[in-house]
């Protein structure tokens, strides 16, 4: 309604109520901007209209990762198989790996990125060079400007970084 008077009125050259209106269109860059403001304004509300009664998107699952029950690690020369859940922590040096476990270290040659994403969610990367199993936690203390000395299960340790601290502070409070 407000478009139709504001087009009127200032379309109103001649003429007044007693003796009748002589109405003329917009000519050049008025007719534009009447032409813009109009469809500004309609798509202003067409876009509130819609954002309000526009119902939640359904949350889209993410497929679960399918993480082995058992790790291949080659060694040397010889396969050895080693459950998740045996793993104390493993130790990253250039394009090897050290993967402590109970019963013995394995050196392998392997990323530490490649590791990670076949690990249950308990294991965490606490530095660069370090990710540790949350389970084979003993205790943690404070190893000085914002960092963690993670001591584990079979007297190793590892120091965390302080993103790698903050980590942990997230994950086990």
């Amino acid at each position: 309604a407000w478009y139709i008077i504001n087009i009127t009125m200032q379309g109103w050259s001649y003429g007044s109520l007693a003796t009748g209106a002589q109405i003329e269109p917009f000519r050049g860059p008025a007719f534009l901007w009447q032409y813009f403001q109009g469809f500004a304004l309609y798509g202003a509300l067409a876009g509130l209209v819609h954002a309000a009664i526009k119902e939640p998107a359904m949350p889209v699952d993410e497929p679960t990762r399918k993480l082995p029950e058992r790790l291949l690690l080659r060694t040397g020369d010889e396969m050895v198989t080693i459950e998740p859940g045996e793993i104390i922590a493993i130790v990253a040096a250039d394009d090897y790996c050290e993967v402590r476990t109970a019963k013995g270290d394995h050196l392998v040659r392997r990323r530490l990125g490649e590791f990670e994403s076949d690990l249950p969610d308990n294991f965490v990367r606490v530095h660069r060079s370090a990710v540790v199993n949350l389970d084979r936690v003993v205790r943690c203390e404070p190893a000085g400007s914002g960092r963690i000395s993670v001591h584990l299960a079979g007297s190793d340790s590892v120091i965390a970084s302080r993103a790698g601290a903050k980590i942990l502070r997230e994950r086990t409070l």
